[in-house]
């Protein structure tokens, strides 16, 4: 078992550490008296991991670092050290960080490179994630949060989007089920960035030698039109950062569906034969909406 650490620095110091076994990986989080970060309240929580059926957990040092950041930059108020050695171009690329200094003190490692097998993709059970499929090559592999059930009371329900991975491997795709409870890591809970959700996938991509990561980001999301004003996304803050450090990690970043919109989504799962594999809602069971949720309501409204 390997056992690394980095710590979160704001007025106080939060050190942490990361046990890495074959198919489990928790970071064991010490808080000391720093202030909440400024966009995200720090819940308290003193661990959060990832745990799979399946023995691939062997991530690069930089790929560590990309999950670390995802997960506690919004905590962070100062300073973020990473306490073991990553690549001088993931150091690199944590300078365009202008909030919160991440560094590492550490000597550096070799690159990671990027994988040769093909595509992951961050897969929900919806719509969104259902088209972004649809359009990716058929080498494309699945990778499911699911959000763990062992942690108070809560309206989300898994089955049906659990259902949906069990009918994708019927139809010969490859799909992996990771758990996590790192959105317990915010108060209220949520994920700590948009992109948290892709985490899974960024651990699991050395050992299935990924080439990159998708998301089902719709037109609406990424470029800002269902919002005040609209944003060129490859012009975007957003898109310099976390493409930049995804790269920098040995993995590409993708959203191939940026130019479809919600109801360009919506049409794509209802011609296409993979669309009966999704079911747009988060409390209902499969074949059962709750037909009450904010994602029933918009995806059936359309």
């Amino acid at each position: 078992m390997m056992i690394q650490e980095f710590s979160l620095q704001g007025d106080g110091k939060v050190k942490v550490s990361c046990e890495t076994g074959a198919n489990k990986i928790t970071f064991h989080i010490e808080p000391g008296d720093s202030e909440n970060g400024p966009e995200t309240k720090y819940s308290g929580k003193t661990t959060f991991y990832y745990s799979t059926d399946e023995e691939i957990f062997n991530p690069h040092p930089d790929k560590l670092a990309l999950v670390a950041i995802l997960n506690l930059l919004p905590f962070a108020r100062e300073e973020l050290e990473i306490q073991w050695g990553i690549s001088k171009r993931m150091q690199d690329a944590c300078e365009k960080i202008t909030r919160v200094k991440v560094h590492s003190k550490y000597e550096h490692v070799e690159e990671s490179s990027p994988g040769l097998l093909g595509p992951a993709l961050s897969f929900s059970g919806g719509a969104d994630s259902t088209a972004a499929l649809a359009v990716m090559p058929s080498n494309t592999e699945c990778v499911f949060l699911l959000r763990t059930k062992n942690l108070g009371r809560t309206l989300y329900n898994s089955d049906a989007a659990e259902h949906s991975c069990r009918k994708l491997r019927t139809l010969g795709y490859k799909v992996h089920i990771v758990e996590s409870d790192f959105e317990y890591l915010r108060n209220p809970i949520g994920f700590p960035t948009d992109l948290s959700v892709g985490t899974p996938s960024i651990l699991l991509s050395d050992a299935r030698d990924f080439d990159s990561i998708s998301f089902g980001t719709i037109l609406e999301s990424a470029f800002g039109i269902a919002g005040s004003s609209f944003r060129e996304y490859c012009d975007s803050g957003h898109y310099r950062l976390w493409n930049e450090l995804f790269a920098s990690a040995g993995i590409n970043y993708s959203i191939p569906i940026a130019g479809v919109s919600e109801v360009g989504s919506t049409l794509i799962c209802e011609r296409h034969p993979l669309g009966k594999v999704h079911q747009s809602c988060i409390r209902g069971k499969w074949g059962k909406p709750c037909e009450s949720c904010w994602k029933y309501f918009r995806k059936n409204s359309l």
